[in-house]
């Protein structure tokens, strides 16, 4: 049991064509689990992150010398780990909240960010 990844590949594309700029990259994480004792008469189980591929984007306009805009998303598809599942009604991992996704997932809990982004210079 190991709650960080097996392997993480990172692969990258970054493209111009006059004033537009693409930035294009995706990982690679290997499956991981973590061990974690269950609610009630404590019986231990495992936690599970299957392998998972996560893209990233960004796309930019050159708007004169000075001034570029950019658009982009981490965690482009917007994907969650898998959460907890629920043993004699309760989450398994013994917290209080159900469906939370697994905290131990190297990309976050939080799902895709998307973001607008203004760069000037003087």
């Amino acid at each position: 049991m190991d709650a960080t990844p097996e392997y993480k590949i990172i692969m990258q594309a970054f493209w111009t064509l006059d004033k537009w700029s693409a930035n294009l990259r995706g990982t690679l994480y290997g499956p991981e689990s973590e061990l974690t004792v269950a609610p009630g008469p404590g019986t231990p189980f495992a936690e599970s992150i299957p392998t998972t591929f996560i893209v990233d984007l960004d796309l930019g306009y050159r708007v004169n010398s000075n001034i570029k805009l950019d658009v982009g998303a981490n965690n482009l598809f917007n994907t969650f780990p898998p959460s907890a599942p629920v043993l004699d009604g309760q989450p398994a991992d013994g917290n209080l909240v159900f469906h939370v996704p697994y905290t131990f997932a190297p990309w976050g809990i939080n799902g895709g960010y998307y973001y607008g982004r203004v760069t000037v210079n003087f």
